[in-house]
This record gives structure tokens, sequence and C-alpha cells, in this order.
């Protein structure tokens, strides 16, 4: 008994209701629910209704607990499962996380972890194919909120490492899914194409290079948007990374796979690419 105290406690503090937890109802339930979703036992629906109620309870407490401590464990029990739960924890804390999103840019934790279940949420398991109908469904939701790509693009601003990674990330994300929604909407603000050629200039590497693979889907099908690159000496930045790393280095290719797409079917940017070399 001492030991089943003991988890129901553990398990309670992961989504920060104990109090709630040991004060309602019957431990057995609570304790069947956590076995159900960690695959302790019963069939899938079981286990799926049992996973629905955890998410359930941790996204009323990220909307409801006065207690920023309480909230932000259930920002990340919510994290740890939003792979597993994709579905229920994206239909369910939707918007909250983009409520966070907007309103809470100065707390950098709170931040990073609703921005990573949403890039966690958009994106399948599934490698062997590019179809996600839950990801494109997802990604068109969070493009229809008015705030949110400016709220992306003010997260890419924050120099914090996490938070302008994850950020970087979303980005890239909701291009793959909605691309030409997402340019446009990227153009729509100010200095928007102008702030992400920036993240060239990054000294941090890992985030420059999560910043080349979002400009690999930036730069695919669209004149403007490949113009403004262009024009915002993306090139040029380009092939300063390319000159920074070696000579068998991924970051090559793809930082050539942005300039082949810059290039391709532009006129107006094959001129200014002979210009400037």
């Amino acid at each position: 008994m001492n030991s089943l105290l003991s988890s129901s406690v553990e398990f309670a503090e992961i989504i920060g209701k104990t109090d709630e937890l040991i004060q309602s109802s019957n431990l057995q339930r609570i304790m069947a629910l956590f076995r159900g979703f960690f695959g302790g036992g019963g069939n899938e629906e079981e286990r799926d209704e049992s996973g629905a109620e955890v998410v359930e309870k941790l996204i009323d407490r990220v909307e409801t607990s006065a207690a920023l401590e309480d909230r932000r464990d259930a920002l990340r029990a919510l994290r740890s499962i939003a792979k597993k739960m994709r579905l229920h924890v994206a239909t369910m804390g939707l918007k909250a996380f983009i409520d966070i999103l907007e309103h809470e840019q100065s707390n950098p934790e709170m931040l990073f972890m609703s921005i990573d279940i949403l890039v966690a949420v958009l994106s399948s398991d599934d490698e062997t194919t590019d179809e996600d109908d839950l990801g494109e469904r997802l990604a068109q939701e969070m493009l229809r909120k008015g705030p949110f790509i400016p709220s992306v693009l003010a997260a890419v601003d924050q120099y914090d490492f996490s938070v302008r990674r994850a950020a970087i990330q979303l980005l890239t994300s909701l291009l793959r899914h909605r691309g030409s929604e997402v340019q446009n909407l990227v153009m729509q603000q100010a200095m928007g194409i102008t702030k992400l050629v920036d993240l060239l200039h990054e000294t941090r590497e890992i985030i420059r290079n999560e910043a080349v693979l979002m400009l690999c889907e930036l730069s695919r099908s669209n004149n403007q948007v490949q113009q403004l690159l262009a024009y915002d000496n993306a090139f040029t930045l380009l092939f300063d990374v390319v000159d920074s790393e070696p000579f068998d280095s991924i970051v090559i290719e793809d930082c050539l796979f942005v300039i082949l797409n810059l290039l391709r079917k532009n006129s107006m940017n094959q001129q200014l690419f002979r210009e400037n070399k």
C-alpha cells in the first residue's frame, strides 16, 4: 500500500494535481487511469480514453491555475506526451498554447514549452510518407488566429536559445504544411522577411543551421518571397555560411538548395546574382 501511495503521488505531481487527485474520488481509479495511459493494461480504446482524461486535466491546470509553478509543471507533462497523444493534446490545448505564445513572451520557459508542443503536434512519426492530414488541419487552424504569425516572429526575435530555436522549428513545420499561406503572412509583417534572413548572422551554429532549413521551405515557389530574400542579401550570407563549413558538411548542401530556389525561374534574382558575383 505504501508503494501504491508513493506511485500515485509521483504521477499526480507530473500533472500538477496532487491535492485534487488525492482528495477526489478514489485512489484505485487514479492509478487505473495512469496505468492505462502508460501502457499498463486495458485495450486501446480504454487507454485512449484514459490518455484523453490526463490531457484534459493538464490543459485545465494550464488554463486555470493561479500558481506559475503548477502551470509550468502541467506544460512540462504535456510536452512529454505531446507526440504520443498528438490528437488530444492539439485539439484540447491549442488555444492555451497559442495564448501563451501571444501573451507570455516575457516568460522564456513557458514560451519554449508551448512552442515545442506545437512543433510536436505538427510533426508525424511516420517518416515513410510526406502526407500528414492531421498536421495540415492543425497548421490551418493555427494560421486562422490573426496574431499567430506575428507572435511566432516575435519569438524568433527572442535571444533565448531554446525559444529562438523552437520558434524557427515551428515556422519550418508551418511552411511544410501550409507554405503559400505562411509566406504571404510573413510578407505582411513589417520587416518579416528581413528578420528571418538576419538569422544567418546567428553565431550559435545550431540555431543558424535551423534557420537555413527554414529558408529551404520559405524560398520555395514564390517569386516575390524569393526576390525579397535576395534583396536582403541572402546570397552573400548563404555563401558566408558555406565558406565557414567543412567541405563535407550537410549545411553546405542546404545552403545551395536555398540558393537554387532563389535562382530557379527567377530572372530578376539571376540578374542580381550575376551583378553581385
